[in-house]
């Protein structure tokens, strides 16, 4: 197994928009490394250097190729887990933007939220080679240009109000209630939310629950206790956590590093 070093954002301004991010050096003598990665609410962008991909169902398959190549792919959502296969370990960033944050590097979000996983996507003009010199670099070299590059980048938009909607849903307020306090539909409210940020509000309800009661499990004495403020019960916190990783809340926090950034399972 290896380890992943997840790095906030050293700059203020995008630490607004980008969750954080983490490199892979290529590594031929580790291979076969395999882990499940489980629902967040980020969109979730990684570009590989030198790869072939295969995608079957929800398995990614990685593994170097005979030519050069820059791939990007993007995942905008996903209510299942994904199983990430690497036959050998190859050169990765990976960069997590919070909800809304891609929205501030990019307005082509329509072809971005089309699929669930979107397969050599190009997320700007001159990323590729951007991201080619990155992988030449040091690992502080790569946080500094990586940043500069993002920054560069930004164009700050007013979402203002999905700002405040998508605070109201992680308070658990009821969605009518939130359609009413801003004067407009549910309708509308579901069709704006999805349009900006991927899912719709009940799929990001579900996941932000599910993530809250990661993050408070070693906090919390027992599966009744954990389920008490997200959910009716404990049979209704066992059937969604089940929904969203396949296996039994014991089985997950038995085996998942919970404390870690990424919450990835390996086999």
């Amino acid at each position: 197994m290896f380890h992943i070093n997840f790095y906030k954002p050293k700059n203020n301004i995008l630490a607004k928009y980008i969750e954080g991010y983490y490199f892979i050096s290529e590594n031929k003598d580790v291979k076969n490394t395999v882990y499940w990665t489980y629902p967040n609410n980020f969109v979730v962008l990684t570009c590989n250097k030198n790869i072939d991909v295969k995608i079957d169902d929800h398995k990614i398959y990685i593994q170097t190729s005979g030519f050069h190549n820059i791939l990007t792919s993007i995942v905008p959502k996903y209510t299942k887990p994904i199983q990430i296969n690497y036959k050998e370990l190859v050169d990765e960033v990976t960069i997590y933007f919070k909800p809304l944050g891609i929205n501030h590097f990019t307005s082509n979000t329509s072809q971005l939220f089309s699929k669930n996983i979107n397969v050599d996507f190009n997320l700007f003009p001159d990323f590729e080679d951007k991201m080619n010199e990155v992988f030449h670099l040091s690992l502080e070299e790569k946080i500094i240009v990586l940043e500069d590059y993002l920054l560069s980048k930004l164009q700050k938009r007013d979402f203002h109000l999905l700002e405040d909607i998508i605070a109201s849903i992680e308070n658990n307020i009821p969605i009518q209630e939130i359609a009413d306090y801003h004067r407009i539909s549910r309708q509308y409210l579901n069709r704006i939310f999805k349009k900006k940020v991927g899912k719709s509000i009940s799929e990001y309800r579900k996941i932000h629950r599910f993530r809250e009661s990661i993050a408070q499990y070693k906090n919390s004495k027992n599966f009744t206790e954990l389920s008490h403020d997200n959910y009716y019960d404990q049979a209704h916190f066992t059937r969604i956590f089940k929904e969203l990783t396949e296996i039994k809340p014991n089985t997950f926090f038995k085996n998942v590093e919970t404390e870690n950034k990424n919450i990835w399972l390996f086999i």
